[in-house]
């Protein structure tokens, strides 16, 4: 049964000795403080939270029809107990965290960030690429800071359709999926094999010297097969999961691509593709059907990452490029023009490796 009670303390639970140090420090009392508890019926921790914010979200609604001037905070960690076993009960992020994240260091902040002022002062960049950044960069601030899910993915769906839009063309998300898979296709085959490569390079150093073939200073080891052949030979028996790895790449790029990456390609663009359909049936349905529980958290994640992704490589492609006349659109078709390039040579490995994209930015 699905209750909401109200109360100004809550000092009648008790929890294990390791959370009781965060419990005593939560049911402190406040002015102007109040405890919020909810009963629900579900089979797991997550589970209760997850009906708990449903619940409170729909008395939250309510309360803001007749008091839409007040303020209210809602506490970011939530007590979750379980009454069968109530000191069994453990603290829950209220906040929405996504999976996956993007580099954050100091170093890389002032690079990334140092490119922006001299985009917007270049001449040469239309102004209304330079626009088109900016907003970008603002629904991705706004998606991060917001609370809900469904605000989140909102945020991001614009900021990431802004940047593909285009006064000529009449479907946006027929021109979002064609240049997005593009730019994401050209860097795919590049971010895998060098991620795979940096986490052999993090293995122990006595496994590490068993790898003749493995090149520290240069990318040139991937681009060859008896690379993957030495990793499934030597780490089979002590780090499987890596050995099996390198047998698949070995199977894509030498077995079945001859050098080439034509079919791992195909296969990323396909997937891309459905997955695209999937974002925009989901913005219809929060946009045009006022949904809610869409339960969309894996894919406000993935969009983070997309928008994230292309506003990385526009301002590198601008940065990188000074003196030309640019914009978004002479990045897209470049981009274009690069695809029908490689897939005339069937997405020749190396070439592919040495593409020319941000990919400190995105591992």
């Amino acid at each position: 049964m699905k209750t909401i009670k109200l109360t100004d303390e809550i000092n009648d639970i008790s929890l294990r000795e390791r959370e009781e140090n965060e419990l005593a420090v939560f049911k402190q009392p406040f002015k102007n403080r109040i405890f919020i508890k909810c009963n629900v019926e579900a089979r797991d921790y997550l589970s209760a939270l997850k009906k708990g914010k449903n619940i409170l979200a729909e008395y939250l609604d309510i309360l803001n029809l007749g008091l839409s001037d007040e303020f209210l905070h809602i506490h970011n960690r939530v007590l979750v107990v379980d009454k069968r076993s109530p000191h069994k009960g453990g603290f829950q992020n209220n906040v929405n965290i996504l999976d996956g994240k993007y580099k954050v260091e100091k170093n890389r902040y002032i690079h990334f960030t140092s490119k922006l002022p001299n985009l917007l002062a270049n001449p040469n960049i239309r102004n209304e690429s330079k626009e088109k950044i900016k907003s970008a960069i603002r629904y991705l601030r706004l998606g991060n800071q917001s609370t809900e899910v469904e605000h989140k993915f909102i945020n991001y769906w614009i900021g990431l359709e802004y940047l593909f839009s285009n006064y000529e063309s009449s479907s946006t998300i027929v021109r979002l999926k064609e240049h997005f898979i593009n730019a994401h296709s050209i860097a795919y085959v590049k971010r895998n094999l060098i991620s795979f490569k940096r986490n052999i390079l993090s293995l122990p150093p006595d496994i590490i010297a068993k790898l003749t073939e493995l090149d520290k200073l240069s990318y040139d080891d991937i681009k060859k097969e008896v690379f993957y052949t030495q990793i499934w030979s030597e780490l089979l028996n002590d780090y499987p999961l890596i050995a099996y790895r390198a047998r698949k790449l070995k199977e894509w790029f030498f077995e079945k691509g001859k050098g080439c990456s034509k079919e791992y390609i195909n296969s990323h663009k396909d997937n891309l593709e459905i997955h695209f359909i999937r974002i925009y049936r989901l913005r219809n349905e929060i946009i045009h059907d006022a949904a809610t529980n869409t339960n969309n958290e894996l894919i406000a994640s993935n969009l983070r990452y997309y928008l994230t992704f292309i506003l990385n490589e526009l301002i590198d492609y601008l940065h990188n490029r000074m003196g030309e006349r640019l914009s978004i659109e002479k990045y897209l078709i470049d981009n274009e023009i690069k695809m029908g390039n490689y897939n005339h040579e069937k997405y020749p490995l190396d070439r592919m490796i040495d593409a020319e994209c941000s990919i400190d930015f995105i591992l």
